[in-house]
Order: C-alpha cells, then structure tokens, then sequence
C-alpha cells in the first residue's frame, strides 16, 4: 500500500514585518551613521543575516563605508571545498 503525504513545503516563505525600508546604499549608511551617533552605548553592533543568492561583496563593501573598527566575515573562516569533501568522504559522496 502506497501511502501519499503531502508536502507543507512552503515555496513562498514570508516573515510580515513592519517598521522603515531605506532603499540604496545611501540612505543605508545615512540611517546607520544617524543610528550609531545617537546611540548612547560604547558599542554600537551591526549583524548581517543573509538568504542564498545575495552579492555578498556589495554587502561587505556597503558596510565597510561605515570604517568598522571590527569587522568579521564568517565566510572567511568557512573550510574550503575540497577539506569539506575530505571530512565528509566517505559519508556523501
């Protein structure tokens, strides 16, 4: 007997939010520059979650114009493809 489930696999996924879009990198720096200067703290913490497909040398260049006084990027700490490969073999091949 063939059972047929089906799928919840949300092909549209959607957060609703609500709050300011600010449009170009421009009004981007602007708003954070106004956002850090009013901030009271000794730190001011930007993070930075992105979705498959994003240009992520435009984000790091973006965020750069802010002059971080630190400023990581996981996916300089990421293993190489081939090391992936090597720990992985011979689980997936």
């Amino acid at each position: 007997m063939i059972v047929m489930v089906k799928s919840n696999y949300n092909k549209y996924p959607a957060i609703p939010l609500s709050g300011d879009i600010w449009l170009g990198w421009d009004s981007i720096y602007k708003k954070l520059k106004e956002q850090i200067s009013a901030s009271s703290k000794e730190r001011f913490v930007v993070i930075v979650e992105c979705y498959q497909g994003v240009n992520h040398q435009e984000l790091i260049k973006g965020f750069k114009q802010l002059s971080p006084e630190l400023f990581l990027n996981t996916g300089d700490v990421f293993y190489s493809e081939p090391k992936i490969r090597d720990i992985t073999y011979p689980d997936v091949t």
